[in-house]
């Protein structure tokens, strides 16, 4: 007796409980989840930024006693870096989570979700069969865009879903940035996933969604606005070479609107996209082309990434042969822990001699990825060589028109080529010459490494299945070929552990100062003096987060970069002296410079006092940085002598208002 196969909703409904469980899977194997009720992050920006988008506020908190390593002070508030796109996704739950249970949503099963959701999309992809009976669907694709043999889908699903590189980054700290890298790479597959649906079937409907999607990934990280863009372009080549076709029985007068007006709909789409990003960083930091990583605060030890990401950086200059060697060499060769040697010479090989913030703190690539990125490469290659040879061979013979336009649709191996080239290609300029370097930050190349191999794998298969080969042989090789992707990821662990940090809602921070005492929380700001007269004033008196970093308390020495926080700044004048130890270089007055939030001041004038020097500047001109809390950053080398440690200058005191309308020093 026949058994009759699944109906439609019977396949979703398969696909979508497949999805969650590899989502729980896959959060457990990677130590994401490691007990049961460990839902959190000790501590989390994005849950805090999805409390706040609930109240109608964008910045986490209006005190800036409440600032913390690489978080920003802008427009009033403090403010994250990570985006909008992961709170904005999780403030549902959170909503819910609070009604039921009076707490926000678990950070991790929040995460599972979206892997569930992604997931889903690439079973939907690159699962979806010819039709319910076997026979080809009444809308089917053209040929040249048919989806391969199901061991290659299935090799495709398992690649994109489980690349190893992405595998070990769960695997680890468990930070928001990280939390942004593995969103920003799922988010990157549902962008593929649109792609290859719509060269599969060409529809309007299909392209405007797509540039919507698009349009929004900037917001969860600024990476994948090159994923947008790239999507978008090639959506774009795609409907041109194989338009959508026309609705039935267009109007009268309408009928070439019809076949086309979708194309500048969806382009709008997605610049409105971009102009929401725009919009809230504008909202957040005063620019919209501000992430904020020009405001955020690091660490003592972090002075030099201060000055870098405000003023000016060796790098900058570093010649392009030096800089992609570099680049290369932090891809496919950096694979020794670099610690807190963030400044070493000779962490991996290609490293240029040109100072510049380095962290290796996980693996990613190596030759193994790269000999199977140029395999996957090649076989785009040859995959578009073949269609241009086919397209030039029709319009010789001629041919009817529904023939003629099967012809001209690229194959999915040259579109997911062009793709993952093109994104490729745009990633490396922005890293070419970035002030920081960081082993996660190649994380970002990972959709597209991933999505560079699947051509690759179709071939293998396709080599497979030539003759009368068995049809038990295709999912053999191309288990072979995932294993080898696995195996490359042998040994991938840090040789610095630093575990994962899912707790209890208990065990979070938020809970934990739900239980301080009333009193310390509710202790009004001090209001900031007009003038610091020393670092150890600046740093214990006011006590706010951060502030007088790269301005030692026992010496008064400054750091290349430094950070202070004032109030309503009408000027800003430093009274410095040179260290008298030599230790340092002397340094002339005229490398320093000053900042107020993104504004740089002018300089007004250098005097030369009893004891050393005085430099003033002007105070800000944009109205938003004249009065309340703003943070000024300080520099005091210029990029040939940027160094870590402390300079010579010994900053004295340091003036920003006429008339002290705080309380000094002087008077607690």
């Amino acid at each position: 007796m026949a058994v009759a196969p699944p109906s439609g909703s019977g396949r979703l409904v398969a696909r979508l409980s497949t999805a969650l469980v590899a989502a729980a899977v896959l959060l457990v194997a990677t130590g994401q989840i490691r007990a049961w009720g460990d839902w959190y992050a000790i501590s989390s920006p994005h849950r805090g930024q999805s409390r706040r988008l609930l109240e109608g506020r964008l910045p986490l908190s209006d005190d800036p006693r409440h600032m913390a390593h690489d978080l920003a002070w802008a427009q009033g508030g403090v403010q994250q870096v990570w985006g909008l796109g992961i709170p904005l996704w999780r403030a549902p739950f959170d909503a819910l989570s609070g009604l039921a249970a009076g707490r926000p949503a678990g950070d991790k099963p929040v995460l599972g979700l979206f892997l569930a959701l992604t997931l889903f999309a690439l079973l939907q992809t690159w699962r979806l069969p010819d039709g319910p009976t076997g026979r080809p669907m009444a809308r089917a694709a053209p040929s040249a865009t048919a989806l391969p043999p199901w061991p290659a889908r299935t090799a495709s699903v398992l690649v994109l879903a489980g690349f190893p590189p992405l595998i070990g980054l769960m695997r680890y700290r468990g930070q928001a940035y990280e939390d942004a890298l593995i969103y920003g790479y799922f988010f990157a597959c549902l962008l593929l996933c649109a792609l290859v649906s719509l060269a599969r079937r060409p529809r309007w409907r299909g392209f405007i969604l797509l540039c919507a999607l698009a349009g929004i990934g900037g917001l969860i990280r600024p990476t994948l606005v090159i994923y947008g863009l790239v999507t978008v372009l090639t959506a774009t080549a795609t409907v041109i070479l194989n338009p959508p076709p026309p609705r039935s029985r267009p109007r009268p007068g309408l009928q070439r609107w019809r076949g086309w007006g979708g194309l500048p709909a969806g382009l709008a789409v997605f610049m409105l996209g971009g102009l929401l990003l725009w919009g809230t960083n504008r909202a957040r930091f005063g620019d919209g082309f501000e992430f904020g990583h020009s405001l955020n605060v690091h660490d003592e030890a972090l002075t030099v990434l201060t000055y870098s990401t405000r003023f000016d950086y060796p790098f900058r200059q570093e010649p392009v042969a030096a800089a992609a060697k570099e680049l290369f060499g932090m891809l496919f060769l950096a694979h020794e822990d670099s610690g807190t040697n963030w400044f070493g010479a000779h962490l991996f090989p290609g490293q240029s001699p040109t100072i510049r913030w380095r962290e290796i703190y996980l693996r990613t690539y190596d030759l193994f990825y790269l000999a199977v990125l140029l395999a996957g490469l090649g076989a785009s290659a040859a995959a578009t060589v073949g269609w241009l040879r086919r397209r030039r061979a029709a319009r010789r013979k001629g041919g009817s028109r529904a023939a003629n336009t099967a012809r001209r649709a690229p194959p999915l191996a040259t579109i997911l080529g062009a793709w993952s080239l093109a994104a490729t290609l745009l990633l490396a300029l922005v890293y070419l010459r970035a002030p920081v370097l960081s082993s996660r930050y190649m994380l970002d190349f990972a959709p597209a490494f991933a999505t560079a191999t699947l051509p690759a794998l179709w071939w293998l298969v396709s080599l497979a299945g030539r003759g009368d080969s068995r049809r038990s042989f295709w999912p053999i090789l191309t288990l072979l070929a995932i294993g080898g992707l696995l195996a490359s990821e042998h040994g991938r662990r840090p040789t610095t552990t630093r575990g994962l940090s899912a707790v209890a809602w208990a065990d979070t921070e938020e809970a934990r100062a739900a239980h301080a005492d009333l009193s310390e929380r509710n202790e009004a700001l001090r209001p900031l003096p007009a003038r610091y007269r020393s670092a150890e004033e600046a740093v214990t008196w006011w006590r706010l987060p951060y502030n007088g970093v790269g301005w030692d308390r026992r010496s008064d020495a400054l750091a290349a970069g430094a950070v202070l926080f004032v109030a309503d700044p009408e000027f800003l004048e430093l009274d410095l002296v040179t260290a008298e130890d030599g230790a340092a270089e002397t340094l002339p007055p005229d490398l320093i410079q000053a900042r107020v939030g993104l504004e740089s001041l002018e300089r007004e004038s250098i005097a030369r006092t009893v004891s050393g020097w005085r430099v003033r500047f002007s105070g800000p001109t944009a109205p938003r940085y004249q009065s309340g809390v703003q943070v000024v950053f300080l520099a005091t080398v210029d990029a040939a002598r940027l160094q870590p440690g402390w300079t010579s200058w010994q900053l004295r005191e340091v003036r920003w208002r006429a008339r002290d309308g705080g309380a000094s020093a002087e008077t607690r």
